[in-house]
């Protein structure tokens, strides 16, 4: 994985977290988070997981991966802990 898109990825990680405070914030509490912070906050896990997952994987092989490995690389990673 080349640095610019492992950056790119984790910026977009970045605005999904400052979204969700920016909610919090204004809303003063967490239940009113709904389905569209659902998706913010399992795109900001994929975004994530997914640096880790490939970040020794080669750009070329990035780009042109299939839908079922970007979903591994999507997943929780194997190497680390709960």
């Amino acid at each position: 994985m080349n640095i610019e898109y492992a950056i790119l990825t984790l910026k977009e990680a970045g605005e999904n977290i400052d979204s969700l405070i920016s909610k919090i914030e204004r809303d003063g509490n967490l239940e009113e988070l709904d389905g569209n912070h659902y998706a913010l906050v399992q795109q900001l896990y994929w975004n994530v997981n997914q640096v880790w997952n490939a970040r020794s994987i080669a750009q070329e092989e990035i780009d042109n991966c299939s839908q079922d490995q970007d979903d591994e690389w999507c997943d929780f990673p194997k190497d680390l802990e709960l």
